[in-house]
């Protein structure tokens, strides 16, 4: 099992990793705000692991069973760019999301990382590539 910190940017991180990868971003309460990208049966977080900002897989079905979203809400790589640049900002959009972000404690939600099966580590972000 991996050590996973939290980035404290999950929706940040959920548009770098679809826009690197593809994927369909998802904006879900669980309770709190949180993002994630699903791809290929995967569901993949950004986290800190050894140190180095990373994204790290658990498979779809454990992911929903480990963390019981109440609302989702789904985005294109295409609306998911659209909506970022329309807004200055990589979400949550909803304004029943954005009302309980009143912190980063409050948007990360829990990190979970009993199941997660793959680790991949970026060491830079997209920078100004959404621009």
């Amino acid at each position: 099992m991996a050590d996973v910190q939290p980035t404290f940017t999950c929706f940040d991180d959920a548009g770098e990793f679809c826009m690197r990868n593809g994927g369909t971003v998802v904006h879900g309460l669980i309770p709190r705000p949180h993002a994630w990208v699903e791809l290929d049966g995967k569901v993949w977080q950004g986290g800190v692991i050894e140190g180095k900002r990373s994204f790290f897989a658990l498979v779809l079905d454990e992911f929903y069973a480990l963390y019981k979203p109440l609302k989702t809400s789904r985005y294109t790589p295409k609306l998911l760019l659209s909506l970022w640049k329309q807004h200055n900002y990589p979400g949550p959009w909803r304004a029943e999301y954005r009302a309980q972000c009143t912190d980063a404690q409050t948007i990360l939600g829990e990190v979970r990382t009993a199941a997660v099966v793959e680790i991949r580590v970026y060491e830079t972000g997209l920078g100004d590539t959404l621009a």
